[in-house]
C-alpha cells in the first residue's frame, strides 16, 4: 500500500486575511469555496491538483496555533531541488515585507520558516539530496 498527503486543512480565524496571506506570499490560488457544518471554506491549489489546502474558517475570536499543544507542528512545502530557488523565494519574501522565522540549513536541504496569520509554522524547502549552502 503507497498513501500520498492529498491536502491539507487549517483551522483560520478570518477567511479573507489567510486567503490573501496564501494566495501572495505562496502563490495559491482559489479553487472554489463551500460552507462545511456552516463554516466558510475556500480550497486553495497550486495548479496540479484540485487543491492542496483547504482553509476553514473558525470563530474570529479563537486562539491562535499554540505550539505547546499537541497537533500540527508545520506544514512543508518544497519548492524545488536547487538553492536558487529557496533564495529567490527569500527575495520574494522580503519584497512582501515578510520576515521568516528563520532560515536553517539541514543535512540535505535549506528552509526557510515563517508563519500564517494563525501563528501556524509554514516551511518552504530545497532538498537535492547532498548539503546545499545557506538561502541567504
Amino acid at each position: 500500500m503507497k498513501l500520498e498527503i492529498g491536502h491539507v486543512v487549517l483551522k483560520v480565524r478570518s477567511l479573507g486575511i489567510s486567503l490573501s496571506f496564501y494566495s501572495s506570499v505562496l502563490g495559491m490560488y482559489e479553487r472554489r469555496r463551500r460552507k462545511v457544518k456552516g463554516r466558510k471554506m475556500v480550497f486553495l491549489t497550486f495548479g496540479e491538483r484540485d487543491h492542496d489546502i483547504g482553509l476553514l474558517e473558525v470563530d474570529a475570536s479563537t486562539q491562535p496555533h499554540d505550539e505547546t499543544r499537541a497537533g500540527l507542528a508545520h506544514v512543508a512545502f518544497r519548492i524545488g531541488d536547487r538553492i536558487e530557488k529557496l533564495r529567490a523565494f527569500k527575495k520574494h519574501l522580503d519584497a512582501l515585507g515578510v520576515v521568516p522565522d528563520s532560515v536553517t540549513e539541514h543535512r540535505f536541504s535549506s528552509s526557510i520558516y515563517l508563519r500564517d496569520p494563525d501563528g501556524i509554522e509554514l516551511e518552504v524547502y530545497v532538498d537535492s539530496g547532498a548539503p546545499t549552502g545557506t538561502p541567504g
